[in-house]
């Protein structure tokens, strides 16, 4: 579950899980998409909630699932052999 995303610069979150794995999520391929294109602002980029099942919503435009947040990230943790 993600109990922390931090906005970042280039349209990009860092999640933070309740694992311990911190991912990172590219939003700006997305922003091609109408739902989204609102969120080319930084001001609405930035005002999110993450929802009651770990996926983020904004409040001007579009929302992503838990699922989709962990599938189209990356890990920014080292995996150790």
């Amino acid at each position: 579950m993600i109990k922390k995303a931090v906005p970042k610069s280039k349209y990009k979150l860092d999640l933070y899980l309740n694992n311990g794995d911190i991912r990172e999520f590219d939003l700006e391929p997305y922003l091609k998409y109408e739902a989204f294109e609102e969120l080319k602002n930084e001001a609405n980029f930035k005002n999110f909630i993450i929802d009651e099942l770990g996926g983020i919503d904004w409040q001007n435009g579009g929302s992503f699932s838990y699922d989709t947040l962990i599938s189209n990230s990356i890990s920014l943790i080292a995996k150790e052999n």
